[in-house]
């Protein structure tokens, strides 16, 4: 029984992540994996398996990729808020 406890557990503080994620990308026009694993304190690979599961269910769009910085490196993949779901969460 404490097994399937902590499995419940942890799947609230899933629910609860990827809401968070949500909240922090309402009131962005564009937001990178990097930019929400920096705003939320959840690692990248957390970040990273979360949007993924958000985009497969549709509250998030995938918008392509994003420019360089300066300084070079790989480019950043931008995600936003799907305004079209907003009325399923609340």
């Amino acid at each position: 029984m404490v097994s399937g406890q902590k499995k419940s557990e942890g799947g609230n503080s899933r629910i609860a992540n990827k809401t968070h994620l949500l909240q922090l990308m309402r009131n962005r026009k564009e937001i990178t994996k990097t930019e929400l694993k920096r705003m939320s304190g959840l690692s990248l690979p957390t970040v990273s398996q979360l949007v993924d599961e958000l985009v497969e269910d549709g509250f998030v769009k995938y918008n392509g990729i994003g420019l360089s910085t300066d300084q070079g490196g790989k480019r950043p993949e931008l995600y936003s808020f799907h305004a079209m779901r907003a009325g399923v969460i609340s």
